[in-house]
């Protein structure tokens, strides 16, 4: 459950889940809340944006579906454009 590939990192958000609606006595907001800060707490989660994760992971959750980490790019940060533009030196 530990480990970084994908389908332990979905184990460890679905006991998430588990947790923080127990801890928010089934308060499905605030147990958004706590999910969304243990997931940007979490280093094994750091490419992952935390608000579109934990909304997917309750959308998964709710409907019975699988969290696939691997084939959902729209889960994943976007990353800063380059400050200097493409990287090809002008000749």
């Amino acid at each position: 459950m530990f480990d970084n590939d994908s389908k332990n990192l979905a184990k460890t958000i679905s006991e998430m889940q588990r947790q923080a609606l127990n801890k928010a006595n089934g308060n499905q907001i605030e147990a958004a809340e706590h999910i969304q800060q243990w997931i940007s707490n979490d280093r094994r989660f750091d490419q992952f944006d935390t608000r579109r994760l934990a909304a997917r992971a309750e959308e998964c959750r709710t409907s019975g579906a699988t969290l696939n980490l691997e084939d959902d790019p729209t889960l994943l940060k976007e990353r800063p454009a380059s400050r200097y533009g493409s990287g090809r030196v002008a000749s």
